[in-house]
């Protein structure tokens, strides 16, 4: 911060905008009628000399506890879902002295009821700003829709139901990625080879981030005129069902001889590669999302050859992060964060895992 600004007043922004320090106060702490036209001076002033309010002491001074609330899939040690909740974790000790607290909420990522018993819980806890997985687009799009009417900020993470209420989301661009595997996985591949695209089965349909990356990988070989030169086959996989997926995969690759590539889209890529280990099938190229802990030991057997990751961690970081700027700082947030397609193999995993852990 420029030093001649470093212990600037409220009664000094008021002085310098021809304003009252009431007018400025309900300005930073957006509250109370305000014209515009003295808003926006007031907010030109403070942007350019940098002014940082003493939130501590206001909060201390309000003893007010802001309530914040995450909504994930729940899931295992070692999931992908972990990741997010570490991030979650770490934006909470970082913002202790703000009174801030988070209440965890989880729900079945593979049905959609659980998702709306859920967010009605997290509905009658009344929460102050609310971060959420939208794993079902309807269903999440009505819960923040719902928050919005309560005037509760709410963050997307992992996938955007890109609807009008929702405060920022922090994630990877889902069609994009899918488009890049699609890329990864034509690479090489001779003409009249079979690809097998894998889903997980759901109650309520295909997720909103699966179906996005599906969208992008299969808009790849229309735009490049390759629909006629590849052969899709599709199957649907339990989450918890691995001896019946193996027998449908080994079905599969009895009627199809000619099979070289597969992608799952969401991260249980681990269970394809381990079906097709058991199976002695080393010919087929794989590509899965996330570091889970069974995919990343995939990668490094090299039953999977590529996997493409979104930082989960600071998705749950930014996403926290974010709700503190605009409702505990008063800060503007930016809308949509989209976070790099990260492309791992073998060979640079180990050193993206330190990274990121750095």
């Amino acid at each position: 911060m420029p030093e001649p600004f470093n212990k600037v007043r409220i009664i000094d922004i008021a002085h310098m905008a021809g304003v009252s320090s009431g007018t400025v106060d309900r300005v930073i702490h957006n509250r109370g009628q305000v014209s515009e036209e003295k808003r926006e001076k007031i907010l030109s002033i403070i942007e350019n000399i940098h002014y940082q309010p003493n939130i501590i002491a206001r909060s201390l001074a309000m003893k007010k506890t802001f309530h914040f609330a995450s909504l994930l899939p729940e899931c295992k040690a070692g999931e992908y879902w972990k990741a997010p909740e570490k991030g979650i974790d770490r934006a909470q000790v970082e913002m202790r002295n703000y009174n801030i607290s988070i209440e965890k909420l989880y729900f079945n990522q593979f049905n959609a009821q659980s998702f709306v018993a859920v967010s009605g819980k997290l509905l009658d806890a009344n929460p102050d700003a609310v971060l959420i997985a939208p794993t079902f687009r309807k269903e999440a799009a009505r819960l923040m829709e719902q928050l919005h009417a309560k005037n509760v900020p709410g963050v997307y993470i992992d996938s955007n139901t890109e609807d009008e209420f929702y405060l920022s989301y922090f994630g990877q661009h889902s069609y994009q990625s899918g488009y890049a595997a699609a890329r990864l996985l034509e690479n090489g591949l001779l003409p009249g080879s079979e690809i097998l695209v894998a889903r997980t089965l759901r109650i309520a349909g295909t997720s909103n981030q699966t179906e996005r990356r599906e969208e992008g990988f299969m808009a790849y070989f229309k735009a490049n005129g390759l629909m006629n030169k590849y052969h899709f086959i599709q199957v649907k996989m339990s989450a918890d069902d691995n001896a019946g997926n193996q027998r449908d995969i080994e079905q599969i690759f009895k009627k199809s001889s000619h099979i070289r590539t597969a992608i799952m889209f969401n991260s249980r890529v681990y269970q394809l590669a381990g079906i097709l280990k058991k199976m002695k099938i080393k010919d087929v190229k794989l590509i899965g999302y996330d570091l889970s802990g069974g995919n990343v030991a995939a990668l490094k057997d090299e039953s999977v050859s590529f996997l493409i990751a979104q930082r989960p961690e600071d998705q749950g970081y930014q996403g926290i992060m974010a709700l503190c700027n605009h409702l505990v700082f008063n800060k503007k947030i930016k809308r949509v964060n989209y976070m790099p397609i990260d492309i791992l193999t073998k060979e640079n995993i180990d050193y993206y895992i330190n990274y990121i852990n750095y």
